[in-house]
């Protein structure tokens, strides 16, 4: 089988998935594999590396050290109130501050992202059915437009586009439309902004955008005020 190098620059999917699988084991001191530690709350890296051997397919590598050290590193750069600590003794997740509870890990959103994560590379071997894709898949090209969205959103990039509003096909123009977060609900995708020229919050559904592009007079919303884009 292929060697995967331990380089961070070199991620490919099956390294991210070695990756969530260290991260997942110190989640539950391995226990969905009938590992038993020997500290509360904790694996030690021999435990870890004991496990992932005898998983089908990780026999890529003899030791697992540096890929358990990218794996906690990449935990912690990731979530903003948990974190990996430990050493060759013991590993576990913990929170940053006593305020916080062990299972608000689920509200942190870099543990969702991982999460999200896991589920895209079940998908990637047919694991996983998610039909919950199915209206942005109606898109032609689904991933450009969500990394424009995205793109859109983290710069208060004004956009226009059509939009076929209801089942008879009418098309109308939004023209100056500032989007701030996407939204999954009740089966829908929607596109949540606000209308710079009608002044109030909106939302549109994704599968129904047309031509979306840049607004032309190249304006961004900042603050309430809208600037030009240098």
């Amino acid at each position: 089988m292929k060697k995967y190098k331990d380089n961070p620059q070199e991620i490919s999917l099956n390294y991210l998935k070695e990756i969530l699988d260290i991260i997942g084991l110190i989640e539950t001191n391995g226990k969905f594999y009938k590992q038993k530690s020997t500290l509360n709350g904790k694996i030690t890296e021999t435990e870890i590396n004991n496990i992932l051997l005898n998983i089908q397919n990780f026999q890529s590598k003899d030791d697992w050290g540096r890929t358990i050290k990218t794996a906690k590193k990449i935990f912690n750069s990731t979530c903003k109130n948990f974190e990996i600590k430990g050493s060759r003794s013991g590993t576990g997740i913990q929170a940053t501050s006593k305020k916080i509870k062990q299972e608000e890990i689920v509200k942190d959103l870099g543990y969702q992202t991982l999460l999200i994560l896991a589920l895209a590379l079940m998908n990637t071997n047919n694991s996983l059915n998610i039909d919950f894709l199915n209206q942005l898949l109606s898109q032609k090209e689904p991933l450009s437009l969500i990394l424009f969205l995205n793109y859109a959103i983290q710069t208060k990039l004004v956009i226009t586009f059509d939009y076929k509003s209801n089942r008879a096909e009418n098309v109308s123009t939004i023209s100056k439309f500032v989007p701030v977060k996407i939204n999954f609900r009740d089966g829908h995708w929607l596109l949540i902004g606000w209308n710079v020229e009608k002044t109030h919050w909106n939302q549109y559904l994704i599968h129904s955008l047309l031509k979306i592009e840049p607004s032309k007079n190249g304006e961004e919303k900042s603050n309430g005020q809208n600037k030009k884009i240098v």
